[in-house]
């Protein structure tokens, strides 16, 4: 890997890992706080990626890289919290309270964002994520049909489902990418 292509690597994966840890330390710190601890956090990632014996010459491909960084920011992103006395379970393994841990602050932010959308569009997303491994969009309006009639007053059709889940996603990526909740 030559020196351009690492440069684009760290600037492409930059613009991911600021707001991915950043969501992380909002439960923490407050700004001017939060944005330096999250360049520390980058910074600790790279200098731990790099110092890896000969990882960068033998890169399997971006994603894999782009993971794996995700994976270190993640971890020192934890042990920041843990630094900080954020309260971790006793109840569960190391491993299972981190894991507790991100969950927990992941959804105080997915909610925030809920909330920022059309209560229908929350509803159908919601469906979507409870069904659309097993069913078909089809088969997840012949559930959901009457709850929604009741709910909203008007029929849902396998089109209207749709487009009320296309709105939903994007929504909620614009707000998600934004920090805009």
């Amino acid at each position: 890997m030559n020196q351009q292509s690492i440069k684009s690597l760290v600037f492409e994966v930059n613009d991911h890992l600021f707001p991915f840890i950043k969501k992380m330390l909002q439960s923490i710190f407050t700004e001017p706080e939060l944005t330096e601890s999250t360049h520390d956090v980058i910074q600790d990632t790279w200098s731990a990626f790099f110092s890896k014996e000969n990882y960068v010459t033998r890169l399997p491909d971006k994603n894999h890289t782009r993971a794996t960084l995700f994976v270190i920011a993640k971890n020192r992103t934890l042990k920041m919290l843990k630094e900080a006395k954020v309260k971790i379970p006793s109840d569960f393994s190391e491993n299972a309270g981190e894991d507790k841990l991100l969950e927990s602050v992941f959804d105080a932010d997915f909610e925030k964002v809920l909330k920022r959308l059309p209560e229908n569009q929350v509803f159908i997303l919601k469906a979507e994520m409870n069904w659309g491994e097993h069913y078909n969009q089809q088969e997840i309006v012949e559930k959901i049909q009457t709850e929604y009639q009741q709910k909203f007053g008007s029929k849902l059709s396998v089109d209207n489902y749709r487009q009320l889940l296309t709105r939903a996603r994007r929504k909620f990526k614009n707000y998600w990418a934004n920090d805009n909740f």
